[in-house]
């Protein structure tokens, strides 16, 4: 009669369609790997007979200058050291995180102003993980230096859980409770090609195998699209 009551049973937890569509898919290869095995004369879940989801997870955020120099600041102020030096390397490389977590110092290459990605996803083929050589910015460079070295050898000793807590509450403070740590992401690829990079270059430093998984991370400001369209002369000047 003391026992206290049983909490309600949680809701199924929604799997998101991103996540259907690539079980689908290692399923098939499964399939296809072992389908004159098991005596198949076709996958059951190839994709003419199974629909796959749409997956729409595109995203189109963006933080003015003076936002991101905020967020980065708190960032600082996080209890954990390692917090404003990751995510300030992260705006100015624009690694993703699981990648930053494990970067190694045997990895960095400062004379060179370079850093090797180990672990990379290759969009061409999710199966293949490649590593990528990437350049480093001065200002990367500049925040590598005044590092201390880690006993365990990696460049940000951090747990991604310790990463995640801080950086919302970062965000949470300034109200940028939208924004994303991959955002930096975004914000990296977008400022590149804004600033005039070819998509060779900008792939190579984003370490994108596929130009269309490049376009779904260029967010490009009107603002950028405005200017562009003000520097063609004119009819009228021409005319003139």
């Amino acid at each position: 009669a003391n026992a206290a009551p049983k909490a309600p049973p949680k809701p199924p937890k929604k799997v998101e369609p991103g996540t259907v569509k690539r079980e689908l898919t290692v399923l098939k290869r499964v399939i296809d790997h072992s389908k004159r095995k098991l005596g198949l004369m076709t996958n059951p879940i190839n994709t003419e007979d199974v629909k796959r989801p749409v997956v729409n997870d595109e995203r189109d955020v963006r933080l003015e200058d003076e936002q991101i120099d905020a967020l980065i600041q708190e960032c600082y102020q996080s209890k954990n050291p390692w917090v404003g030096p990751i995510v300030d390397f992260a705006f100015e490389v624009g690694p993703r995180r699981g990648n930053l977590l494990r970067l190694h110092w045997d990895d960095v290459h400062i004379k060179r102003r370079s850093v090797l990605l180990r672990g990379i996803k290759n969009s061409r083929n999710p199966e293949e993980i490649i590593d990528v050589l990437v350049g480093l910015s001065p200002r990367a460079i500049e925040i590598l230096r005044a590092l201390p070295r880690s006993l365990d050898g990696r460049v940000f000793p951090i747990t991604a859980n310790a990463l995640k807590s801080a950086f919302n509450r970062a965000r949470h403070k300034l109200g940028l409770d939208h924004y994303r740590f991959h955002d930096i992401r975004h914000e990296l690829v977008s400022s590149l090609i804004e600033a005039g990079w070819s998509d060779t270059e900008v792939m190579a430093q984003s370490a994108h195998r596929d130009p269309k998984s490049l376009k779904r991370y260029a967010n490009l400001r009107k603002e950028h699209i405005a200017d562009k369209l003000a520097a063609i002369p004119s009819r009228r000047s021409k005319k003139g």
